[in-house]
């Protein structure tokens, strides 16, 4: 991951105050569970009476699942863009999502672990705005291409509980942590030499960290194993909601292209990054049993 981040979200990471709490957290979660994977999955020890017994380690699970994303929102946003600029969509696309689990069974059919994931929902269209539309037009008559992209980066601490030991089982979580959140936006414009003909450019391109909250539910189903087998794959369907609230300027700089004042233009437009994930994974299980 650390690849596809630009270093401008690296420095906004180390200089941020929840950054430093939350790179805390990770420390001692990963301290904690490399000290459970680093132990033999099968143990023994010698109590003060000189008998040896015999303990099971902690299981791990590793998960690795394709999904899509629905309900990405930002309806004040799209309100917007539909009125002043003439777009024609009203949201996002439902994007594919990656995500990658890592966890251990610190807890009873509890496993506890840390979630990455990544997607990217976009908005790609290509209009002629007419201003005969509109009663109070922005612009003259011009070809428009858009070019909006909302990237998600989610790490999150998960929680999982699986209450049946058997192999097909259901199970429910929840995560909370952080996600990277980047948003660019270009529009390619048609040149005019009509009276307010809007310019091409970049009119937003920031990165962002917000707080991400996740729960879920899900279907286990285990294949077949040999019974000398330390390992257990399996499949798993899931559905969850992750809800990741990013705000910001982003129609300012196009605000200040359009041939009228719009004043609310320079606030702020909340957008819900996240919304309701259906997944279908594969995930490994080693036991020492």
């Amino acid at each position: 991951m650390i690849g596809i981040v630009p270093p401008n979200l690296l420095q906004t990471l180390w200089h941020r105050r929840w950054g430093s709490a939350f790179c805390s957290v990770l420390v001692c979660w990963c301290a904690g569970v490399i000290t459970a994977y680093g132990t033999p999955l099968d143990t023994t020890s010698t109590d003060s009476t000189g008998q040896t017994k015999r303990r099971a380690a902690r299981e791990l699970r590793v998960a690795l699942d394709v999904g899509w994303v629905m309900g990405i929102s930002a309806p004040e946003f799209f309100a917007d863009y539909r009125v002043l600029l003439g777009g024609t969509v009203s949201g996002f696309d439902i994007p594919t999502a990656v995500n990658f689990n890592v966890s251990s069974f610190l807890i009873r059919d509890a496993p506890i672990g840390l979630s990455v994931g990544y997607y990217k929902a976009v908005v790609r269209e290509t209009y002629d705005y007419d201003p005969d539309r509109y009663p109070a037009p922005t612009g003259p008559l011009q070809s428009v291409t858009q070019d909006l992209q909302l990237t998600v980066i989610p790490a999150m601490l998960t929680m999982d509980y699986f209450p049946f030991e058997r192999q097909f089982t259901t199970y429910v979580g929840a995560g909370i942590g952080f996600a990277a959140t980047h948003v660019f936006w270009e529009e390619v414009i048609s040149q005019s030499t009509e009276p307010g003909a809007r310019q091409s450019g970049v009119r937003y391109d920031e990165w962002q960290i917000a707080p991400a909250f996740m729960m879920k539910a899900g279907i286990s189903l285990g294949f077949d194993k040999k019974l000398a087998l330390r390992t257990r794959a399996g499949i798993y369907v899931e559905a969850g909601y992750l809800h990741v609230p990013i705000s910001g300027p982003y129609f300012e700089q196009t605000g200040k292209t359009l041939a009228v004042d719009v004043p609310r233009t320079t606030g702020d437009y909340d957008v819900q990054a996240g919304g309701v994930i259906l997944r279908v994974g594969f995930s490994l299980l080693l036991t020492g049993n």
